[in-house]
């Protein structure tokens, strides 16, 4: 059975914050291109520049988890934006519970 957990998160980019979020994009997506437990990793943004979104997927609940300490752009994101969404997919166990209390919405398999 696959373990896979993956998720999306959006948020509204803070004004005039555009060009800052875009290189924390970019180390954002070199990080994650190097780690073997993040499946994919896709960061979009709207036509108007003010929202985006990454939609991530990871080999296990555990490895999303670690992103919070493999990935040390989380502790940015908040410089820039202001998070709207994030549903958490897959096999996600108990190990992600934390992020209800930021208002994830959780998603199990059919």
């Amino acid at each position: 059975m696959e373990e896979h957990v993956y998720w999306t998160w959006e948020a509204t980019i803070q004004p005039g914050k555009e060009a800052g979020f875009r290189a924390l994009a970019k180390q954002w997506n070199e990080i994650a291109e190097k780690d073997p437990d993040t499946l994919y990793n896709n960061w979009t943004i709207s036509e108007d520049g003010k929202s985006v979104r990454v939609d991530q997927r990871f080999v296990s609940a555990e490895a999303a988890m670690a992103q919070f300490h493999v990935n040390n752009c989380w502790g940015q994101l908040d410089d820039y934006l202001v998070p709207t969404l994030m549903v958490v997919c897959g096999h996600y166990k108990d190990t992600l519970d934390f992020l209800r209390g930021h208002g994830a919405r959780f998603m199990t398999p059919l």
